[in-house]
């Protein structure tokens, strides 16, 4: 005799209903008898969660949602023992599948519970990369190379031509002293002597008015005669209202074209143009989808020169047309309506325009509508 036994040639039990039917008649039966298995199942799991025994807490809920799969508060409860035990991504998907329910999920849980999940995805190890991604990535470097190599001569030949403009600048110059000097001389010898006062006079800086006290009436200065210049006299005055002068027009072309050249490696669709003045680096454009553009804006105000990036001219496709996704590996709906709108509470949205679809038994691959928004 073996010393295992074979199983082969039993025959299947005739079923009268699958493991929906079995838990409906269980349920019907504790009603019927006057007992309500789903109160008595939720407060069991309360109270165990508050002992501590989440394992324990967490079983008794799983049955709970197998006798009612709609009881959204039952969801709710089982999100905050998965938080308890500290794990995210199943707390997320009941969160999502709660809020599904009709429960009111607190937003505060919902975010806090999203960025444990964005954390614990940034660390997570990255998986070895196809050749053909990697060779993609190459190809990509090569000609982000190029595109430096071509900017850095372009920035050669205008440091040349600067150069060459200061030299001419600084002969003009020297040339100009010397007339200067030339005339200087000859009205010296043809005039007669004279002082350096008679030469050139500074006419005085009229005292700057009082800034007024708030509240108290503001008077104007009173008027200072101005003495007329004399003959062969040369007059200094102050600009009134000076403004700031802007950034030279080389400076932010050299900015514009290195976010650019940002844009060109991050951008996988849509179009972008980008101006820069004094430190502000203005898009216009569209964009795929809201995560492609918080890297661009993320990597823009790390270059030298560039203090804030203004995006209010920037079109999201997803927005606008609407997307296909792929489910990635640990994705939660409400933090691939975070990456694509811009907004994690846009989740039922991506719901409503994929039925059917459960958030808590999504497939690693399953490919998925983003619906555009009708703004």
């Amino acid at each position: 005799m073996s010393d295992s036994m074979s199983l082969g040639g039993l025959d299947s039990r005739d079923s009268a209903g699958g493991p929906d039917s079995i838990l409906s008649a269980i349920r019907q039966a504790a009603e019927g008898a006057g007992l309500d298995p789903t109160a008595n199942l939720y407060n069991t799991a309360r109270d165990l969660a508050q002992a501590g025994h989440y394992g324990q807490a967490r079983a008794h809920l799983q049955v709970l949602l197998g006798l009612a799969p709609q009881d959204g508060e039952a969801r709710l409860l089982l999100a905050k023992v998965l938080v308890a035990g500290k794990q995210w991504r199943q707390a997320m998907a009941a969160l999502d599948e709660a809020s599904a329910c009709g429960v009111r999920v607190p937003e505060e849980l919902q975010e806090a519970v999203r960025q444990k999940v964005e954390d614990s995805s940034s660390t997570t190890p990255a998986t070895p990369r196809e050749p053909s991604k990697q060779a993609a990535e190459l190809s990509k470097l090569k000609n982000e190379v190029r595109h430096l190599r071509s900017e850095n001569a372009r920035l050669t030949s205008e440091n040349v031509e600067l150069g060459s403009s200061v030299q001419k600048w600084a002969v003009g110059a020297a040339v100009t002293a010397a007339a200067g000097v030339v005339l200087l001389l000859s009205h010296f010898f043809t005039s007669g002597p004279t002082t350096v006062e008679d030469v050139v006079q500074i006419e005085p800086v009229a005292q700057l008015a009082e800034v007024p006290v708030q509240g108290a009436p503001a008077t104007a200065p009173a008027a200072q005669p101005t003495p007329a210049p004399s003959a062969g006299t040369a007059i200094i005055t102050a600009p009134s209202n000076p403004e700031e002068a802007p950034l030279p027009s080389v400076v932010n072309d050299r900015l514009a074209s290195e976010v650019s050249g940002i844009i060109e490696a991050q951008l996988t669709a849509g179009s972008m143009d980008v101006r820069v003045r004094n430190g502000v680096a203005v898009l216009k454009g569209t964009a795929p989808t809201w995560k492609q553009l918080k890297g661009i804006q993320a990597a823009a105000v790390q270059i030298d020169g560039i203090e804030s990036v203004d995006t209010e001219g920037i079109v999201l496709l997803a927005r606008r047309d609407g997307a296909m996704h792929t489910i990635g590996r640990g994705e939660s709906l409400s933090a691939i309506a975070e990456d694509y709108y811009g907004s994690h509470t846009e989740f039922q949205r991506i719901m409503d325009a994929n039925p059917g679809l459960n958030p808590t038994t999504m497939q690693l691959g399953q490919k998925i509508t983003i619906p555009p928004i009708g703004e």
